[in-house]
């Protein structure tokens, strides 16, 4: 099992104001759903990912 941190994203819940735009944390979310070397345990900032391509 690993974990997901979005961050803090302009939707309903975390505002206008938020920093980062929803689409900035789809290179994020598949990284760590694409894994395929065992990778257990880990958290994963999708922001860290934001601008880059898989």
């Amino acid at each position: 099992m690993n974990l997901l941190d979005p961050g803090w994203l302009r939707t309903d819940l975390g505002g206008p104001n938020a920093p980062g735009a929803v689409e900035s944390v789809l290179t994020g979310a598949l990284v760590p759903a694409l894994l395929d070397d065992g990778t257990c345990g880990q958290l994963f900032r999708a922001q860290d990912w934001a601008g880059q391509e898989i």
